[in-house]
C-alpha cells in the first residue's frame, strides 16, 4: 500500500541530494534550534505568566508581593477576572461554529465533494477534532499563539490502513524561524517542536529503534527541569561543534530521563531548495515532468519514439524536510509525507505586536495591570476594615498584665485586668478607627471595568439584559456588534481551522486506501458501495472511488448546524412571527430548542400526534357538516315536493271552483237569456225592431259585444 510505504521510508536515516552526512545536518539543526529559543525566551517567560494568570491563584502574585504581604501577616487573596474573560470567549466560540466544506470547481462534482467531506468528518470525531482545536484557540487567545499539527502514521490495529492524528501543540514546545514574519508561516525557513515520549510510545513511533530504547535512557540521566529564562547552552553542550564529528558524542543529557523512562525527541520541519525536470512532450505540446534517476531511460524512450534529441529544462523548486533526533542521533530525516505544500503544524496566532521585531500577544496581556489592580484593592480595603477598630493608647502601667491584656482585649468573652483607678485616670484610650475611603472601591470597580473594555468584552457580547423586552433580530445585532473588536481572534482561527483541513483532505484522497474509504462511507446510512461505486442512497447520484483522488475543489467557511447563537436567532423569529399570529411549524420551532436529541423526538412524537389527532377531529368535523348539509338539502326537498303537491292541490281546487263558477255563470246565462227573450216577446213590433236595429249597429261596431249582451238566437 503506497501510504504505508512512505511512512516506513521516512524510519530510514539517509542522505540528501547532496550528499550532506547527518552530522553536518544535525550541527546545523542544532544552531538552528539554539538561535529559535534564545530568540523566542522573552515571549516565553512572557507566555508562561500569561498562562499563570489565566489559572489564577499565586500566579497573579509576584514572589516580592507574597514575601512583603507575608511579612506583614496579610493574606494575598486573588480574585481571578482573566479566566472568566477566556472562557466568555470560548464559549462565544462554541456558540457560533463554523465547518469547513469543499466546493467543486465543476457543479458535477458535488457529489465528490460531499463524499470527501464525509471522510473528513469520520477522521474529525475519531481524533477528537474539534477538542484538538478548542485548546489550541484557548492557548492563542491566552498568549498569543497556539498550534495545531497533523500527522500521518500506519494503523498498528489495521496495517493496511492509515491513521491521521490531529493534535494541540504545547506552545512552550514550539520554536519557529527567528527571521519569519508571516502568521501562515509561508517565509518561515523552518520551526522546531520537542516532545517526551514513553518508552511505548517511542517503539510505535519509531519502530526501528524500538530494541534500543534501553541503550538510549541507560547513556542518559535524570532530566533536569527547564526554566523558562533557560541559556540555550543548558540545552546542548554543542558551541564547537564540528561537522567531522558525525554527532560522535551525546549533545545533552536532558534528552533521556531514566527515572520516569522518557525520551525527549526534537521534530524539526524544514525548506530544501530541490531541481525540477520537465520536457515538452511533442503530442500535447505541454511541459511534463520526469525523475532525474530515470534520465538515461527517458532519453532513449523518447529518441526512438519521436526520433528527435531530448532535451529538458531544470527549475528550482523547494519541499519540506523532515528530521528527528534523539541527543546524539538522527532517528527520522526524509520528505514530508504529508502531501501538503508547506509544514504539519498549522499556527493560531491572536494579535502581533510589530513594534519590535515580530510576537504575538493574547487578551490576557493587556488585562494583567489591571487585574493587578483590582487583586491589590480588594486586599488593601479587607485588610484595613478588619483592622479598623483594633487601636488602642495606654499608660505602661494601665494593665496588671501587659501579656494578658495583649489576648483579651479584642476578645469579649474574656476579662482584661487592670490596675485599680486606671479606666477613672483615663490611662486607656482608643485609638481613632481607621476611615476606609470609598476610592479604593472606585477603584477596583474602575478596574473590573477597564478590564472589559481592554479585552473587548461588552455587555452587548454577553447579551446582557437591559430592562426591556427585545426582538431576537435586535439582540443578534448587538452581540455582533460586540464581536467586532474580537474579529481578529475569530477570523485567525477560522484560517488555521481552514488550512488543517485542507491538508486533511489532501491526505484522504492521496494515502487513505480505497478499503479504508469505503468502510466509512459503509457504516454511514447514506452511501453504498457496490464494486468499487458510491452510490448515494437518498439522491441516487453514483461516482467511483477514483474519481475522488482527482477532484478539484475550493474550500469554503459556513456556519455549522449546531451553532447556538444562529439557532437562537432563529428560534426569536420564529416567536415573534408566532405572536403576530403568522403560521409557524411546531417542528422547525423544536429543531431550534437547546435540547437532547431524545427529546427533540419525543416533543416532534407529540406534536405529530396532536396532529394526526386535529387531523382527525377536522375530518370528522367536516364529515358532520357534510351531513348537516345534506339532512338540510334534504329538508329542502322535502318542503319543495310539500309545496309542490300544496300548489297542485290548491290549483286543481281553484279549477274546481272555476268550474263550479262557470256552470253557475252558465245557468243564470240561460236563465237570463230566457227571461230577455221573455221580456222581448212582451214588447210591440216596432220597439222590436227598433231594439234588433241597435243590436246590429253595435255589432257592426264590436261583434264580440253583441255576443255578450244578446243570446244568439235573438240577435238573430
Amino acid at each position: 500500500m503506497p501510504a504505508t510505504k512512505e511512512i516506513q521510508s521516512l524510519d530510514e536515516s539517509s542522505r540528501d541530494a547532496k550528499g550532506e552526512s547527518d552530522g553536518k545536518l544535525l550541527a546545523r539543526l542544532i544552531n538552528w534550534f539554539e538561535a529559535a529559543i534564545e530568540h523566542d525566551s522573552d515571549w516565553q517567560n512572557e507566555a508562561y505568566e500569561d498562562f499563570k494568570f489565566k489559572a489564577g491563584g499565586t500566579g497573579q502574585w509576584s514572589s516580592e508581593e507574597i514575601k512583603r504581604l507575608e511579612s506583614e501577616n496579610r493574606t494575598h487573596y486573588t480574585f481571578n477576572l482573566c479566566k472568566p474573560l477566556v472562557g466568555l470567549i470560548m464559549g462565544v466560540n462554541a456558540q457560533n461554529r463554523v465547518t469547513m466544506d469543499p466546493q467543486p470547481v465543476e457543479k458535477q462534482d458535488q457529489f465528490l465533494c460531499d463524499v470527501l467531506n464525509e471522510a473528513a468528518r469520520f477522521v474529525d470525531e475519531r481524533t477528537s477534532a474539534d477538542t484538538e482545536e478548542d485548546e489550541a484557540f484557548e492557548d492563542s487567545t491566552t498568549c498569543g499563539r497556539g498550534f495545531l499539527q497533523i500527522d500521518i502514521e500506519a494503523d498498528p490495529r489495521r496495517p493496511t490502513e492509515i491513521r491521521i492524528v490531529e493534535s494541540a501543540l504545547n506552545v512552550q514546545n514550539v520554536h519557529m524561524d527567528p527571521l519569519g514574519t508571516r502568521d501562515d508561516l509561508g517565509d518561515h525557513r523552518y520551526i522546531f517542536h520537542e516532545k517526551w515520549y514513553s518508552k511505548e510510545d517511542f517503539k510505535v513511533r519509531y519502530p526501528k529503534y524500538a530494541k534500543e530504547v534501553e541503550s538510549l535512557l541507560r547513556t542518559g540521566t535524570i532530566a533536569a527541569t527547564r526554566p523558562h529564562s533557560e541559556n540555550p547552552s543548558d540545552i546542548f553542550e554543542a558551541a564547537n561543534w564540528s561537522d567531522t564529528e558525525d554527532y560522535e558524542r551525546e549533545i545533552s543529557t536532558t534528552f533521556y530521563d531514566r527515572a520516569k523512562e522518557l525520551i525527549r525527541v526534537i521534530r524539526c520541519e524544514y525548506w530544501k531548495a530541490f531541481e525540477r525536470y520537465y520536457y515538452i512532450n511533442p503530442q500535447t505540446d505541454q511541459p511534463e515532468e520526469f525523475d532525474p534517476k530515470h534520465l538515461q531511460e527517458v532519453q532513449m524512450f523518447y529518441q526512438a519514439v519521436y526520433n528527435e534529441e531530448f532535451q529538458f529544462t531544470k527549475v528550482w523548486d523547494k519541499k519540506v524536510k523532515w528530521c528527528h533526533f534523539v541527543g546524539h542521533r538522527i532517528i527520522l530525516n526524509g520528505d514530508n509525507p504529508i502531501p501538503y505544500r508547506g509544514f504539519s503544524i498549522v499556527p493560531v496566532f491572536a494579535y502581533k505586536d510589530k513594534s519590535d521585531g515580530v510576537t504575538h500577544y493574547g487578551v490576557i496581556r493587556d488585562v494583567k495591570d489591571p487585574q493587578r489592580e483590582v487583586n491589590r484593592r480588594w486586599n488593601q480595603t479587607l485588610h484595613l476594615l478588619m483592622h479598623q477598630e483594633q487601636g488602642l493608647a495606654a499608660e505602661v502601667d494601665a494593665f496588671l498584665n501587659k501579656k494578658q491584656a495583649e489576648k483579651t482585649w479584642n476578645d469579649p468573652t474574656k476579662i482584661t485586668w487592670l490596675r485599680k483607678g486606671a479606666l477613672a485616670q483615663g490611662k486607656i484610650k482608643e485609638k481613632p478607627g481607621v476611615i476606609v475611603s470609598n476610592g479604593l472601591m472606585m477603584l477596583e470597580e474602575r478596574g473590573q471595568d477597564i478590564m472589559k473594555k481592554i479585552s473587548g468584552i461588552n455587555p452587548d457580547l454577553l447579551g446582557d439584559d437591559r430592562g426591556r423586552q427585545e426582538p431576537g433580530v435586535v439582540i443578534r445585532l448587538r452581540q455582533q456588534q460586540g464581536m467586532t473588536l474580537l474579529e481578529k481572534l475569530f477570523k485567525n482561527f477560522h484560517t488555521s481551522r481552514k488550512e488543517m483541513y485542507k491538508r486533511k483532505l489532501a491526505i484522504i484522497m492521496q494515502y487513505m486506501p480505497d478499503p479504508q474509504l469505503m468502510r466509512i462511507l459503509g457504516s454511514t446510512d447514506t452511501y453504498e458501495i457496490q464494486d468499487g461505486i458510491i452510490i448515494n442512497k437518498k439522491t441516487g447520484h453514483q461516482a467511483e472511488l477514483r474519481d475522488v483522488r482527482n477532484l478539484e475543489y475550493n474550500t469554503s467557511v459556513q456556519e455549522a448546524k449546531g451553532n447556538m447563537s444562529k439557532q437562537m436567532f432563529e428560534l426569536n423569529i420564529f416567536m415573534e412571527m408566532m405572536k403576530t399570529g403568522m403560521p409557524v411549524d411546531p417542528k422547525a420551532v423544536i429543531e431550534k430548542l437547546n435540547l437532547s436529541a431524545t427529546e427533540k423526538a419525543n416533543w416532534i412524537e407529540y406534536v405529530e400526534g396532536k396532529e394526526q389527532q386535529s387531523s382527525m377531529v377536522g375530518q370528522l368535523e367536516q364529515q358532520i357538516q357534510q351531513m348537516e348539509l345534506q339532512i338540510k338539502s334534504m329538508k329542502i326537498q322535502t318542503n319543495a315536493e310539500i309545496d309542490k303537491q300544496r300548489l297542485a292541490q290548491e290549483a286543481q281546487r281553484d279549477q274546481t271552483e272555476s268550474q263550479l263558477r262557470l256552470a253557475d255563470i252558465g245557468r243564470k246565462a240561460e236563465k237570463d237569456d230566457k227571461d230577455f227573450v221573455a221580456k222581448i216577446s212582451d214588447l210591440n213590433r216596432k220597439d222590436q225592431e227598433l231594439l234588433i236595429e241597435l243590436a246590429e249597429r253595435m255589432a257592426a261596431e264590436n261583434p264580440q259585444r253583441l255576443d255578450d249582451l244578446l243570446p244568439g238566437r235573438i240577435a238573430k
